[in-house]
């Protein structure tokens, strides 16, 4: 059972030709598990809540930061790999196309992807990148969680109202989800636990 008591950054690689897996001392690959949403979402913030490891992925109010595939191994058990963010508009044409490249490559052709963490923000509606990530994903039958952002920025009644309307947005019902705020500690015992339940055999 994953604890996530310890995490460590591995490496990272901006070219799918460049991409690897993180293996064990007797060369066997770790399981993988990753971390997807637009730009903005609170990816890195996540991240570093989850492991409990300050500043392991770094945070910032520029969207856009994460511009590479990055490898974390977490309890010497499961490769955590957090891909770039998505949706940023103000990135030029050449870098998000290569984003997209390096995103759906990974996707398409990791033979060791046992979990997808879909990241949404609270506030809002899913975006259009956000249904298409979705609905291939879904085709592809890949393992999904939806990981609900930043509550504690809208009020605690209007929690359930904004899920149902982005799951119905996604036409996710029946996908699980959990509620998360980075900032104020809120949800990491719940995603850890359904974390586990869906990795399990």
């Amino acid at each position: 059972m994953l604890k996530f008591k310890t995490a460590l950054y591995k490496t990272s690689c901006v070219d799918p030709e460049e991409r690897t897996y993180l293996k064990t001392e007797r060369g066997d690959q770790y399981p993988e598990m990753a971390i997807v949403g637009r730009s903005n979402v609170g990816k890195s913030s996540l991240i570093n809540y989850l492991t409990g490891v300050k500043g392991m992925a770094r945070t910032s109010a520029t969207p856009g930061k994460t511009q590479a595939l990055n490898y974390y191994l977490v309890d010497s058990a499961l490769s955590l790999v957090d891909l770039p963010g998505y949706g940023f508009a103000e990135a030029p044409f050449e870098m998000k196309k290569k984003w997209a490249d390096l995103i759906d490559s990974y996707l398409e052709e990791s033979t060791q992807l046992k979990l997808v963490l879909l990241l949404l923000d609270i506030r809002r509606l899913p975006s259009k990148e956000d249904k298409q990530f979705f609905a291939w994903a879904q085709y592809h039958k890949k393992p999904f969680l939806i990981v609900f952002t930043k509550i504690d920025k809208v009020l605690p009644k209007d929690i359930p109202t904004n899920t149902e309307s982005a799951l119905q947005e996604l036409d996710a019902f029946g996908v699980p989800y959990v509620h998360t705020t980075a900032s104020k500690k809120i949800g990491r015992v719940e995603l850890i636990t359904k974390i586990n339940n869906l990795l399990a055999p």
